[in-house]
C-alpha cells in the first residue's frame, strides 16, 4: 500500500516538472526555403504516440500579423540534461541537435535567454546551452512559418496543459529563461531569418555608442566566427562591457549589414530603447518594457519595432481621362497594317475581314455600307466622296483605252452597209440569169409539115450536160420546153 502511494506521488511529481524548458528557432539549411523559419518549444514530457498536444502557440510577425498553430507537429529529442543559464559555455550541443531533426537538415539554430534577466539576447552554438533550464529535453515541438523577415517576434502560448504549461520559479531561477511563456507574458525574441538576398562582403561594423539616458559610451565585443558565412539574413553573437547589457542584435540583410545592436546601461533595464526595440529606425520614450516598446517609426520604416521598410510608392496616377468606352463589336480580324491617319469618322459597320494593305489617305466621309469582301489592291488615291450606296455587284473589268469604244464605230455603220451591198448583187444576178440560160444557147425546132400542129420544143443546155434527142422533159437536166401551137410554117 505504502509502495502504491509512493508511486502515485511519483508520478504527480513527474506530470509537475513536464513544463515548457526553452525557447528556439531555426533558419536555413539544406531541406529548408529561404525566408522560412522554425520556432521551437522544447519540454520535460516525452512527445506523443500519435495526435495532438493541447493549446496553441501565436506568433506576431515584425509587420504586425499574427499566426496562430496547434501543437501537432514534435520531434523527440535526446533527453540530456541542460546545465542552466549560470553555467560555463561547453563543448555540450544541448539543444543545437535540432539543427539535423523535426526535418532539419544542417540548419542554422538559435536559442533565447535573458542574461541580465531582463534584455533577449539571441544564443548559438556552445552557449545554446546556457539558454534553457537545468531540466531534461524530451521532446520538441515547432511551427514553420514562411515568408518571414527579420526582426522581432513576439510569441504567446494559451490552452496548454501539463506538457507546455509555463515553467515555474523553482524551475527558472532569476527568470533568465523564457519558459514562463503564457498569453499574460508574452516573449519577444530577435530574429534573423536566412533570406533568399545576395550575401553581404567584407566584415560586419563593430557596435558601439552611448547609452541614451546615462549618457555612458560602451564598445561592444564582436565575435567574427560567428557570422562569418555571411549569408543574407545571418546574425553575429555579441557582448557588452561590465555595467552594460546588450540589446538588438547585426545581421546581414540582401548584401547590407544592419546594425540594430545597442548596449544598455543596467540601471535603465526596464526602459525601451530606440537602438534595439525600435531597430535604430524610430523613436521610444517609452519607461517600462515588459509590456511590449510603443516605437514612432521614421517615414521610410514600418513595423512594431521600424525594421520593415516602407514599400515603394504606387506609379504615377492614372490618367485623368481615359478613352472613351471601347467598341462593343469589335472586328473579328483586324488589319496586320493599319492606316496611320484613320478617318475622324470612322464606319458604324466595320468589315469582318479587313483589307491587308489599306490605304495611307483612307477618305474623310467613308461609306454608311462598306462591301464586305473588300479588295485585296484598293486604289492608292481614293474618291473624296464615296458612293452612299456602292454596288454590291463590282465590275469585274472595264476598259482602259478609250479607242476601243471608236473601233464599235467601224462595226456598227459598214457591217450593215456590206450586207446590203451583198444582197442586191446577188437579186441582180438572179434576176439576169433568169431571163437566158447563159451563152451556150441551142434552139431546136422539129420539123412539121404545112397545116399540121403539133409540139414545137425549146430546149436549152449547158454546154456540160446534154440529154437525148427526145427525153421527157422531167428527165432533162436544166432545160426548159416550150410547146408551140402553130399553124404556120417555121
Amino acid at each position: 500500500m505504502y509502495h502504491f502511494f509512493y508511486f502515485i506521488l511519483f508520478l504527480l511529481f513527474s506530470l509537475c516538472q513536464a513544463h515548457t524548458n526553452q525557447i528556439c528557432t531555426s533558419t536555413g539549411g539544406d531541406s529548408s526555403s529561404c525566408g522560412s523559419a522554425k520556432f521551437f518549444l522544447t519540454t520535460y514530457h516525452s512527445c506523443p504516440s500519435s495526435g495532438q498536444t493541447p493549446g496553441q502557440l501565436h506568433i506576431q510577425t515584425p509587420v504586425g500579423d499574427i499566426q496562430t498553430f496547434g501543437f501537432s507537429s514534435y520531434c523527440a529529442m535526446s533527453g540530456f540534461n541542460g546545465p542552466g543559464p549560470d553555467s560555463l559555455p561547453s563543448s555540450n550541443t544541448c539543444s543545437d541537435e535540432l539543427s539535423n531533426k523535426c526535418g532539419n537538415s544542417n540548419s542554422d539554430i538559435t536559442c533565447y535567454y535573458r542574461p541580465d534577466s531582463i534584455n533577449m539576447i539571441s544564443a548559438k552554438g556552445n552557449e545554446i546551452c546556457m539558454a534553457g533550464n537545468t531540466m531534461s529535453y524530451q521532446c520538441a515541438y515547432y511551427a514553420t512559418i514562411n515568408n518571414a523577415v527579420t526582426g522581432n517576434y513576439i510569441v504567446w502560448t494559451t490552452g496548454t496543459d501539463v506538457n507546455l504549461a509555463p515553467c515555474t520559479s523553482s524551475q527558472n531561477p532569476g527568470n533568465k529563461i523564457p519558459c514562463d511563456i503564457s498569453e499574460n507574458n508574452k516573449i519577444t525574441i530577435p530574429l534573423a531569418i536566412e533570406g533568399c538576398g545576395s550575401p553581404c562582403n567584407g566584415s560586419p561594423p563593430i557596435p558601439s555608442g552611448m547609452d541614451e539616458n546615462s549618457k555612458l559610451p560602451w564598445i561592444a565585443t564582436l565575435n567574427v566566427n560567428s557570422c562569418s558565412a555571411a549569408y543574407d539574413g545571418i546574425q553575429c553573437s555579441l557582448s557588452c562591457p561590465s555595467g552594460f547589457s546588450q540589446s538588438g542584435s547585426l545581421y546581414c540583410d540582401n548584401g547590407n549589414w544592419i546594425n540594430s545592436f545597442i548596449c544598455v546601461d543596467q540601471n535603465y533595464l526596464n526602459y525601451c530603447h530606440s537602438g534595439s526595440d525600435c531597430s535604430g529606425n524610430g523613436i521610444t520614450t517609452d519607461t517600462y518594457r515588459q509590456d511590449g516598446c510603443d516605437c514612432t517609426c521614421n517615414s521610410n520604416f514600418i513595423g512594431s519595432d521600424c525594421s520593415i521598410p516602407a514599400p515603394s510608392p504606387p506609379t504615377n496616377p492614372p490618367t485623368e481621362s481615359p478613352t472613351n468606352p471601347p467598341t462593343e463589336s469589335p472586328t473579328i480580324s483586324p488589319s496586320n497594317s493599319p492606316t496611320n491617319n484613320p478617318t475622324n469618322y470612322p464606319t458604324n459597320n466595320p468589315t469582318e475581314y479587313p483589307t491587308n494593305s489599306p490605304s495611307n489617305s483612307p477618305t474623310s466621309s467613308p461609306s454608311n455600307n462598306p462591301t464586305s469582301n473588300p479588295s485585296n489592291n484598293p486604289s492608292n488615291n481614293p474618291t473624296n466622296s464615296p458612293s452612299n450606296n456602292p454596288s454590291s455587284k463590282p465590275i469585274v473589268s472595264r476598259s482602259n483605252d478609250d479607242d476601243d469604244d471608236d473601233n464599235l464605230i467601224y462595226v456598227y455603220i459598214f457591217v450593215p452597209i456590206g450586207i446590203v451591198l451583198c444582197s442586191c448583187c446577188i437579186f441582180i444576178w438572179f434576176v439576169l440569169y433568169s431571163r437566158g440560160c447563159g451563152n451556150n444557147e441551142e434552139y431546136v425546132l422539129d420539123e412539121v409539115e404545112e397545116g399540121e400542129i403539133d409540139l414545137g420544143v425549146y430546149e436549152c443546155s449547158s454546154e456540160e450536160e446534154e440529154g437525148e434527142e427526145g427525153e421527157s422533159i422531167y428527165n432533162l437536166d436544166r432545160t426548159e420546153v416550150l410547146k408551140i401551137y402553130t399553124n404556120t410554117e417555121i
